[in-house]
């Protein structure tokens, strides 16, 4: 085939006939996997149906004779009238996502008014006479009935499409109702060169078919865009904080993962990462409200990100925030020194108050610095590390910073060991209670504490001070401490049977996190209900911290169990958040003195005047008031002549467990001398 101009005119209308189908396959993969599946398969459908336009039109110009021409265009109304309701759908789809219900009978209406049309007018005749004819081709048609409903049908939908276009404009789309009111618009012009032609006014061949592949390119440049723009939103949403705009966890793996590979491409640069937290940033959110709390987020993620030049603020979640700095030099100490520096600048910006409306709020942050790269760190090491850094940094106090080094790994690994040693001790029965006495000047054993002994495999006793914040952290101070309680109880009974003339009260220590618990008064309730104990000869311990987070709710459950009989001790009293007001609204019977007041009576004034104040305080209030912690002949004489109800200690007796405490209880009847 020679390339004349019609030889070309064909060719082209065959490729512009692949390229729509090709588009309209895409569409429909689109549709079966992706995103607005409704729009991809109406553009789809309305693609396939254009491609039969430029393979019609490619015949009609390829016959013989009129009358093969003839029968050609015999489908030419079934492709028009076909087309008309799909182009509808396809603008509904792409201008009003998720509105097409409200369109639907509108569709309806178009599906009828084709099919009477295409019925009811029979199809085009195409003319004999008057014809254009370009060498080796057959064009041109006269204008009939059906030819002239259908160019008005068209005109008709083009017209509220362009309308519909301008509205989206309104709204706001600009790129979607340009790309729309383009592509009605080309196809209005051809529809008007199509009916120049029908009535003799212009001698050329019909442009019909290539008006589709006008269609077709602009609207896949448009939906190929608004699918980029969902990849970005998808990409924004899993690498992106919503909240705060900064990148996220996800972000900061993958810019680690890119700053490693460079290492392993030869490059010695050290970079640091500094793990910003919040101090007490929940108490902000529970007195001040969420709306505020996350106030302060943004304006903080607005500060690290001004705070320190060629660094990335991320947002890891909650109230934990980082700082990359990927470039500080090729030497160890001097990129600790400028990430130090940098963690300096980060305290002072964060110190700056908060003015929120008519709050000002004060924030103090801890930070824990890694330096990499070291050895074969991944980018898990290195968030690992910088996650154990802040934690040592949170356990030193507010307003902290903390550099890794391998003995917080060390640290770490003993403590894992220990949680699991801890959860095995449960289920081993590793565990046992001791009772140490507490003894009034007058010697009578007034009561005994419960202290909590753990002996592990080997025989070896681990510290309560070691497991009992372990026990907390890893969620095993519920069971454990049930336990202890039900010992306690059990015990009791024990002694009521044993020692009958050991009237004296046990006093269990309750931590807050487990006085706490939604059902702990019932937990209380029932143990003295099963061993049948009265309930009061048990003491509850409770420190001040249990007031911290909800005052009233603790308030509520020492009412309740001190209605029950239950009796309730403050413990360390005067080491934390003491106050005579809570103190006034409680219905407890004893303070105990903590012993690092007693510890350096001897020696520090302050201690004097503090341990008789508390005395003073109990003795108004009608108190029983107990002093931990003696040791010697000197702290006992003078708490003695203080009038101090109690004394516990060393002195007096070592903890000793159940059936030691049974025999000393014996050897030290009610109203004999403990010396």
């Amino acid at each position: 085939m020679s390339a004349t101009p019609t030889n070309v005119t064909l060719i082209a209308l065959l490729l512009c006939s692949g390229f729509v189908v090709f588009t309209s396959i895409q569409a429909f993969i689109l549709a079966a996997v992706g995103h607005r599946r409704q729009l991809y398969l109406s553009f789809g459908i309305l693609c396939l149906l254009a491609s039969t336009f430029p393979l019609s039109e490619y015949l009609y110009y390829t016959q013989a004779t009129m009358q093969d021409a003839r029968e050609v265009v015999h489908w030419r109304p079934l492709q028009s009238l076909s087309l008309i309701p799909a182009l509808f759908w396809f603008i509904v789809q792409y201008a009003h996502p998720g509105q097409g219900r409200r369109y639907t009978k509108w569709l309806a209406v178009l599906i009828a008014v084709s099919a009477m049309t295409l019925f009811g007018q029979g199809v085009l005749e195409p003319a004999l006479d008057d014809v254009l004819r370009l060498p080796g081709m057959i064009a041109g048609q006269k204008m009939t009935v059906t030819s002239a409903i259908v160019r008005l049908y068209a005109g008709l939908v083009l017209t509220w499409g362009l309308y519909t276009a301008a509205g989206v404009y309104r709204r706001g789309d600009r790129r979607t109702a340009g790309f729309l009111g383009a592509s009605l618009g080309l196809m209005v012009v051809v529809l008007i060169i199509g009916v120049l032609v029908d009535l003799g006014i212009l001698r050329i061949f019909y442009f019909t078919g290539f008006s589709f592949l006008g269609l077709v390119l602009l609207m896949t440049i448009g939906l190929g865009l608004e699918l980029r723009d969902r990849n970005r939103h998808i990409h924004s949403l899993a690498f992106r904080d919503y909240l705060t705009g900064l990148p996220n966890r996800a972000d900061l793996e993958e810019r680690l993962a890119v700053l490693l590979s460079r290492r392993n491409n030869g490059s010695d640069v050290k970079g640091a990462l500094l793990q910003i937290g919040l101090d007490n940033f929940k108490t902000i959110n529970d007195t001040l409200g969420h709306r505020i709390g996350d106030r302060i987020l943004k304006e903080v993620a607005f500060r690290l990100s001004a705070a320190c030049h060629d660094s990335i603020a991320i947002r890891l979640g909650s109230d934990d925030f980082a700082l990359l700095m990927p470039k500080l030099g090729q030497e160890h100490d001097y990129a600790a020194k400028g990430a130090r520096q940098a963690a300096a600048g980060v305290m002072r910006s964060l110190a700056i108050p908060f003015v929120l409306n008519a709050d000002i709020v004060e924030i103090t942050v801890g930070i824990g610095i890694v330096i990499f790269p070291v050895a074969s760190d991944t980018e898990v090491d290195i968030l690992r590390r910088a996650d154990l850094a802040l934690q040592h940094a949170k356990r030193a106090g507010p307003g902290e910073v903390q550099m890794y080094d391998m003995s917080m790994q060390v640290e770490m690994t003993a403590r894992m060991r220990m949680e699991r040693a801890l959860q095995q001790a449960q289920q081993n029965s590793e565990f046992a209670v001791y009772f140490q006495p507490q003894v009034a000047a007058s010697g009578e054993v007034v009561g005994a504490e419960v202290l909590l002994r753990w002996k592990d495999e080997q025989g070896r006793f681990i510290p309560p001070a070691v497991f009992v914040p372990l026990a907390e952290r890893c969620g095993l101070i519920r069971p454990i401490g049930e336990w202890v309680l039900k010992q306690a109880c059990e015990y009791i009974a024990t002694f009521n049977r044993v020692v009958p003339e050991f009237t004296g009260h046990v006093s269990v220590n309750v931590s807050a996190s487990q006085f706490m618990q939604t059902d702990y008064e019932q937990s209380v309730r029932r143990q003295v209900l099963d061993t049948g104990i009265n309930p009061s000869r048990l003491t509850l311990e409770i420190t001040e911290s249990a007031f911290i987070g909800d005052m009233e709710d603790a308030i509520e459950k020492i009412n309740s169990l001190h209605a029950f009989g239950v009796r309730f001790s403050i413990d360390d009293f005067g080491t934390g958040y003491s106050s005579l007001s809570y103190l006034r609204r409680l219905p407890v019977q004893e303070l105990k003195i903590d012993q690092a007041f007693v510890r350096n009576l001897g020696a520090d004034g302050r201690d004097l005047h503090m341990i008789r104040t508390i005395i003073e305080i109990s003795r108004y209030m009608g108190l029983d008031v107990v002093a931990e912690g003696v040791e010697t002949e000197l702290q006992r004489n003078t708490l003695e002549a203080m009038n101090c109800w109690a004394l516990q200690g060393y002195l007096l007796s070592p903890p000793l467990d159940g059936p030691a405490f049974l025999e000393w209880v014996r050897d030290h009847r009610q109203g004999s001398q403990v010396s």
